[in-house]
């Protein structure tokens, strides 16, 4: 087992990713340059997997669909996402998912499967 995103256990991705994500814009001055703004740096976890089953699909969309209520506002809602691997240092994460299409290889497999952690 990987992790888990709330109490769901999540397998080992076929390949996994971190990066530092700058939110931010532009805002301009009064001499009418634009001038970029940080509002802030978030961790973003990229979990690829080339197999998965359509059962274990399902189980992570469930997650995902306690996430979204009406009226969610990217700073309220989110789901808790931890990694066993000590060394990378993530534990109970507030973090927003986001879940690629269904691809499917056979009836009960999918293939191509992406989930999005960021953190909130």
């Amino acid at each position: 087992m990987f992790g888990k995103i709330n109490d769901l256990e999540i397998n080992d991705p076929s390949e996994f990713s971190v990066e530092d994500k700058v939110i931010g814009g532009f805002n301009e001055t009064i001499n009418g340059t634009k001038r970029f703004y940080v509002k802030a740096v978030k961790k973003v976890w990229t979990l690829t997997y080339d197999k998965m089953n359509l059962s274990d699909y399902n189980n992570i969309y469930a997650e995902l669909q306690k996430e979204v209520t009406a009226g969610m506002q990217l700073s309220e809602t989110y789901a808790l996402f931890t990694i066993n691997d000590s060394t990378l240092n993530v534990t109970n994460e507030k973090v927003h998912i986001e879940l690629s299409n269904r691809n499917f290889l056979t009836v009960n497999f999918l293939e191509n499967i992406e989930i999005i952690l960021t953190q909130v």
